[in-house]
């Protein structure tokens, strides 16, 4: 028998744990960059910037990958949920269905072929309303590069 209290607690941790870990690696990851990208040489720009969009978009891979293993670890656990394809309904236990599926929720991509059951529900949000956080994070903290970069023409 299963205690929805229990479940609900075991999800909400997690679910925070997750989303605490995230914010800390997105946080050091555009530090370290920041640091980084500030003591280039003038000619090094485009490569600085090229470097600044792999380490983000690494960042959010990371990311992505936390909340899958964080969804395939719920779903292994009884009466909390997870994800389900929405056709035929059958369970998708496999850590690579997970992976994609929070790919797809962290993007707000969202294709529909696979959804959310139980308590996964709750972590599906958190992991939607992060993704969209982190993403506009990333894209102003590389504006802001590229504006200081290219506010002044220089020889790439």
């Amino acid at each position: 028998m299963c205690d929805p209290t229990v479940a609900f607690l075991t999800a909400l941790f997690s679910t925070l744990l997750i989303a605490a870990g995230c914010v800390w690696l997105h946080h050091s990851g555009l530090r370290w960059l920041n640091c980084h990208l500030g003591t280039l040489e003038q000619h090094q720009h485009r490569r600085a910037l090229l470097r600044a969009v792999s380490v983000v978009l690494l960042l959010h891979l990371v990311e992505t990958m936390l909340f899958g293993l964080g969804i395939y670890a719920l779903a292994q656990q009884a009466c909390i949920g997870g994800i389900r394809e929405t056709v035929n309904h059958q369970p998708l236990e496999s850590l690579d269905d997970a992976l994609y599926y929070s790919m797809t929720v962290y993007t707000s991509l969202g294709f529909g072929d696979v959804a959310p059951s139980g308590m996964v529900r709750f972590m599906t949000g958190m992991e939607a309303l992060l993704g969209l956080v982190l993403i506009g994070w990333s894209a102003s903290f590389l504006h802001l590069e590229m504006q200081q970069f290219w506010s002044n023409p220089r020889e790439d």
